[in-house]
């Protein structure tokens, strides 16, 4: 198809009256060689003609349809045709429209109007205006644009004219604009009242900020129920909207705005909030009284009926109207005194008030004053008062309030006694509380009471509380006078009511709903407000019944000897005898001549079960029995309770084993144990437990001779376990970046008294997945993974020290760590995952960072990617904590990326079962960033460092670049270059720009294996020495290479070695060799300190009052210089030759010890102390028993005595046994031990060594006995 039809005007909507031209073009071709036929509707439309314009003169609908033209070549029968173009004719002529881009004209500014014609095309226009004052007027003819930019109010209209053509549209419907002044206005409220009422007459004004004197007219709006409506009370064009009554209707939002003239108005004000609280105010209220309301209704095919209705009609009384508060300074008036009354409205400056009394409940009120503006007024006459408030034209008034009742106060005073005078009683006891007064009063009196329940109703003389509760407490009432008094009683208890008038309340059994504080005051019969003052407060507190207690100073005694057993009642209140008991509760109490008692008192010298009560009143009235106390007798012998293990401390789940010690063991003994706890011991020498809440307590034991039960050694004193939970331990690793294949150094800390018993175990952390895993590709849910442990190797039975050296990590890995000691092993928690990172992984699987920089901006799209060959992936981010996201391939992949958002921090990934190195990547919002390398960088390589800007590098101003905060080099290009990278240049990068920052990245130099160097693996001991090697590709060469530590260079040799004779922790660092330029990888040598000073301290425990020796040696040798002794970590003392003695250890010298050379601490050792054993007494309730222990005893003793004269290397020994025949020959057999000493170990108890010595003798030979 070569011709095109068009029409002109181009549109395919034309108007009846209009006329169009239809053109035939050709393309590439001469017009001029062709002649056209136009159709309408497939029909010929003119005769062909030479021309291809056809003109339509004037169009009529009927001229609607499809129009097409056909060229025919002049010289041959060629012809083409054109595109069917389709012209739709409208009868009627269209009608412009006007749009405005906003409602008004703004202050200063101007309006845009915008003329269209039924959105069609092929227009111009012609624009209209007219004041109110003048005729139409063209402001704008045939203009090229629909639009018209004004500035002035006023009345506007446009029409539609064909360009190049007489026809027009029908004129645009007249748009009028406003033009908005300067001028603000406001809605106020008349007056300025926080609360409106229902009834309450107001009004609303609208209020021009700058009207000056300008003739305004006013409009309002509202969302109020009552419209602005042109009435007696409104005027919706003043400035005044005027509401009365209001109501409830009337609450909404009220706008204003004034208009100067026909086209100027200032804007809407704001919304004013306009709320009314409904009340009945002005509603008719009929008096209250009975009222009979006859009506009419129909029965079902019965005919009317008539019903009265008798009610006794209560109108409300607009309980939603405010109601005054009123108070009284005081509701009693003394003397000629005066009270002031204050009456409280909220908002209290809105209101005046209106003052009534009255004399009596049934009088009627009388004003006092009338519309007072003041809240407050003193009066000085007793009598019934209220008050009300009133405001506005119409005095809208609140409720009355309350009412306050003052009294005339006489100056006698009334007093509230009780009999017996106990404040504090017990349920069940009788009490008598008493109304008096003073005696020159005491004629003809009649008493009014409450009592402390609100249940209790009015009776006379005798009467039952009718509260369930109190089903067996009865009251007694007694006048002791003729009732033909001038007073009358009042009692007063919180809550209470009015009650009987008799002056004596006799409570038989009494209760708890009795407690209370009770007072009275009498009344003038002729005047009721005329009263004696109020009485004291006296409160009575009833509680239940109490149980004695009974408490012993010793639960054992002595043969001669006795208890002090004391009973008491608690709370503490007077009037208790003591009631004592021995056997059974029922017993009768006790009168016997060994058991003397002194009130709350008493000594017992028989054994047996103890029980008191305390008893007081008439009828007696008892407490509880109390609790039980059995008293023994004791022997000499004496308990101890030992623990095993002995740490200094124990912790919730650890297995400890408890044991009753008995001094004088030839004896055969029943145990008996009791204890705090909540679970009971068993009656066994010893037992074994595991710690916990139910366990934690004090725990006693004492031992009974079989055959003898009433002998028993006393209570020994009492072993406290505690339900602490162990600490977990805190794991620190050093460092956590790595070169791969370095060591790095775990510490497990936080563990206290780690020498006690602790060993350490190591434990590889490895994330449990998710299950099932995500199938990929996956969103961006991170979630924080659960663990699992696997020892390392080495770690099955634990370290002895706290501290473990991982060797060779070429992947990032979790470690954790944890403590246990015992058998079973008792484990602390696992402590928290800490990580460690390789710089670079040798590693199948590694992960790369695009771009390859450090720093990121906050919207950079950052891409992380993980090489590997697998289905499954892995990535790890680390920003505080741990955070793991991973899916499951459908097939195996080389590679996985990660488009997800990446906040700053370590990433890593793992692909199948490996793990890759680490990078770090920092997101910042800062201006200025540094490119850098995310990776390490191979030694001898070039590096350039690039400063970013507004992502731009472009700029012709300097940039300064710095490694480790010292100034390297200024670049107009942004730009740092090294040429060939060195270990040197590792460091902290950053560059700066127009002062401003970016942040610093670390740049890791990495090397070939061209350059080894052979270090220890494992930590050194301080002193011995160490010899370090370095290689070319694992040759020796005899050609310089240099040694560095911590970067800094050491020495150079050509036989590649350096050799530290004496190593020392100041030798500990990062090593690294080089040779011709190569370095090799860094390696971390750990120096542990050796046993240089050694603690000498006794390996078992110390009998008490013994002298004991510690001594501090340097390599085993005693040096001529000072030595410092600690005790838990404190300094006792220094000494030159490098001793600390003891002349007579103590239970407090028990702790950790340790000493100190040249800066050089010891290991800390833990000295045990045990008690003195006690000597034999004099006498025994069994004395054969005793008389056999002290002749074998001292059978024995002679036997090692001569045994240790015999053993000349036993020096020692015979001094020893020595001194100890002395002092028990000496000892003086008439001294008595009292039960509560604290109890003593046996010399045999942990063993002696010089007497088992003694006793082995020479060889190993014979039978040995039991201990």
């Amino acid at each position: 198809m070569d011709a095109e039809l068009t029409f002109e005007p181009n549109s395919t909507t034309l108007y009846s009256g209009e006329h169009v031209n239809l053109t035939c073009h050709m393309r590439e071709a001469n017009v001029s060689e062709w002649y056209y036929e136009f159709k309408w509707n497939d029909k010929p439309l003119v005769p062909i003609t030479p021309s291809n314009v056809l003109r339509i003169p004037e169009l009529t609908p009927d001229r609607n349809g499809d129009y097409q033209c056909i060229a025919h070549h002049n010289r041959s029968e060629e012809s083409k045709q054109s595109n069917r173009a389709t012209l739709s004719v409208s009868a009627h002529r269209p009608r412009a429209t006007v749009r405005a881009s906003r409602t008004s004209i703004p202050v200063g500014g101007s309006l845009t109007l915008t003329c269209s014609v039924e959105q069609s095309a092929g227009w111009s226009y012609d624009w209209f205006t007219r004041s109110p004052d003048a005729e139409e007027t063209a402001i704008a003819t045939n203009p090229v644009h629909n639009s018209l930019s004004i500035s002035q109010g006023g009345s506007y209209w446009c029409r539609g004219r064909r360009t190049h053509s007489d026809f027009f549209s029908e004129k645009s419907h007249v748009h009028h604009i406003d033009r908005t002044l300067s001028n603000r206005s406001f809605v106020v409220l008349q007056h300025n009242w926080t609360q409106i009422f229902s009834g309450e007459t107001i009004s609303v004004r609208c209020e021009i900020q700058g009207g000056g004197d300008t003739q305004w007219e006013y409009e309002w709006r509202t969302t109020s129920s009552h419209q602005p409506v042109t009435g007696p009370n409104t005027a919706p064009t003043h400035s005044e909207y005027r509401l009365g009554p209001a109501s409830v209707f009337h609450s909404g939002e009220y706008w204003c705005k004034a208009r100067a003239d026909w086209y100027s108005s200032t804007e809407w004000s704001e919304a004013f909030q306009l709320r009314v609280t409904r009340t009945s105010n002005h509603l008719s209220q009929p008096p209250r009284g009975r009222y009979v309301f006859t009506s009419f209704y129909w029965l079902f095919l019965a005919g009317p009926a008539k019903c009265d209705l008798d009610v006794d009609l209560k109108w409300s009384m607009n309980a939603d109207k405010p109601r005054p508060r009123l108070t009284a300074d005081d509701t009693t008036i003394t003397g000629k005194g005066s009270v002031a009354l204050t009456c409280s409205v909220e908002n209290a400056a809105e209101w005046r008030y209106d003052w009534f009394r009255r004399t009596s409940a049934s009088s009627a009120a009388q004003i006092l004053r009338y519309n007072e503006t003041d809240d407050e007024i003193s009066i000085s006459e007793e009598g019934i008062y209220s008050c009300r408030g009133r405001r506005g034209d119409t005095s809208f008034l609140t409720e009355d309030s309350n009412r306050v009742t003052i009294e005339n106060r006489v100056s006698h005073k009334a007093s509230v006694v009780l009999q017996p005078d106990w404040s504090l009683v017990f349920s069940g006891e009788r009490i008598t509380v008493r109304c008096e007064l003073p005696a020159d009063e005491l004629t003809e009196v009649e008493y009014e009471w409450t009592n402390p329940t609100d249940e209790l109703t009015e009776v006379e003389y005798e009467w039952t509380n009718p509260t369930d509760e109190l089903t067996e407490v009865e009251y007694e009432w007694t006048n002791p006078t003729d009732e033909l008094s001038e007073w009358e009683y009042e009692w007063t208890k919180p809550n209470s009511t009015t009650a009987p008038t008799h002056n004596e309340h006799r409570i038989v059994n009494v209760s708890s709903s009795d407690s209370g504080s009770y007072r009275c005051l009498a009344k003038d019969k002729k005047n009721l407000n005329s009263t004696t003052e109020w009485s004291d407060d006296v409160t009575l507190t009833v509680s239940e019944r109490p149980a004695a207690q009974l408490s012993a100073d010793h639960r054992a005694f002595p043969v001669g000897g006795s208890v002090l057993l004391t009973c008491s009642v608690g709370p503490a209140s007077p009037g208790w005898k003591y009631y004592w008991y021995r056997g059974e509760k029922t017993s009768e109490p006790l009168t016997d001549e060994d058991f003397k008692s002194h009130g709350q008192s008493a000594s017992a010298s028989r054994e047996g079960l103890y029980w008191c009560r305390g008893g007081r009143g008439d009828p007696v009235y008892y407490t509880q029995y109390s609790h039980s106390v059995r008293i023994h007798g004791i022997v000499h012998n004496r308990a101890a309770v030992t623990l095993q293990p002995n740490w200094p401390s124990r912790y919730r789940g650890e297995a400890v084993t408890l044991r009753c010690e008995i001094q004088g063991g030839d004896s055969e003994w029943e145990y008996e144990w009791t204890a705090t706890s909540s679970q009971a011991p068993p009656n066994t020498k010893e037992f074994r437990i595991s710690l916990g809440s139910d366990l934690s307590g004090s725990y006693w034991c004492q031992g009974r001779l079989k055959g003898a039960w009433q002998n028993s050694t006393g209570w020994s004193a009492p072993l406290t376990l505690s339900d602490a939970a162990a600490p977990p331990p805190v794991l620190t690793v050093s460092p956590s970046w790595l070169t791969p294949g370095a060591s790095g150094t775990l510490t497990c800390g936080g563990v206290p008294h780690p020498t006690a018993g602790w060993r350490f175990y190591w434990y590889r952390a490895h994330p449990i997945s998710l299950d099932p895993v995500p199938r990929c590709p996956q969103s961006d849910q991170y979630h924080t993974p659960e663990f699992s442990y696997e020892l390392l190797p080495g770690s099955d039975g634990g370290t002895e020290q706290n501290s473990s050296v991982i060797q060779g990590l070429t992947e990032s890995a979790g470690y954790s760590c944890r403590a246990g000691r015992g058998d079973p092993v008792f484990y602390t928690e696992y402590s928290e995952t800490k990580w460690v990172w390789p710089v670079d992984s040798y590693s199948s699987v590694s992960l790369t960072v695009k771009p390859d920089s450090v720093q990121h901006f906050d919207d950079d799209n950052v891409r992380l990617t993980c090489e590997g060959n697998s289905d499954e992936w892995r990535l790890w981010m680390f920003t505080g904590e741990v955070e793991l996201t991973e899916c499951k391939s459908h097939k195996t992949m080389t590679s996985f990326s990660w488009n997800i958002y990446l906040p700053s921090g370590v990433f890593w990934c793992g692909s199948g079962s490996e793990i890759s190195n680490a990078v770090n990547i920092t997101r910042d919002s800062d201006r200025v960033l540094l490119e850098s390398p995310a990776h390490p960088v191979t030694g001898g390589q070039s590096v350039t460092l690039s400063c970013s800007l507004f992502r731009r590098t472009n700029l012709d101003s300097s940039f300064f670049f710095y490694k480790n905060g010292e100034l390297l080099q200024s670049d107009v290009k942004g730009k740092l270059e090294i040429s060939a990278v060195s270990k040197s240049d590792e460091g902290f990068y950053k560059c700066e720009h127009s002062g401003v920052f970016s942040p610093e990245s670390w740049m890791s130099v990495k090397y070939s294996d061209r350059v080894l160097l052979e270090s220890p693996a494992h930590p050194v001991t301080e002193g011995v020495s160490v010899t370090l090697s370095c290689s070319w590709f694992g040759r020796k060469l005899d050609s310089s290479f240099s040694f560095y530590k911590n970067d800094e260079l050491l020495q150079r040799d050509i036989r590649g070695k350096m050799e530290i004779s004496s190593v020392s922790k100041s030798d500990e660092g990062s090593y690294k060799c080089e040779h011709s330029g190569v370095f090799s990888q860094e390696s971390w040598m750990s120096v542990k300190y050796s046993d240089r000073v050694l603690l000498e301290s006794p390996a078992h425990p110390v009998t008490e009052g013994v002298s004991v020796t510690l001594s501090c040696s340097w390599f085993g040798r005693k040096l001529d210089s000072s030595f410092s002794f600690y005790k838990n970590d404190e300094l006792l003392q220094r000494d030159i030759r490098g001793k600390m003695e003891i002349s007579a250890v103590s239970k407090s010298d028990e702790g950790f010890y340790k000493c100190e050379h040249s800066g050089v601490f010891s290991p800390e050792s833990w000295m045990s102390v045990k008690l003195t054993p006690a000597a034999p007494p004099s006498a025994s309730p069994v004395p054969l028993v005793v008389g056999l222990v002290g002749g074998f005893t001292l059978i024995l003793l002679l036997s090692l005595l001569l045994l240790c004269w015999c053993r000349n290397s036993k020096n020692l020994c015979r001094d020893r046994l020595s001194q100890s025949l002395r002092t028990n020959q000496s000892s003086d057999p008439t001294v008595q031990y009292d039960e509560i000493q604290l109890p003593v170990y046996s010399s045999l108890l942990h063993g002696d060594d010089c007497i088992y010595d003694s006793i082995r003798g020479d060889t190993e030979e014979g039978t040995r006995g039991d201990p």
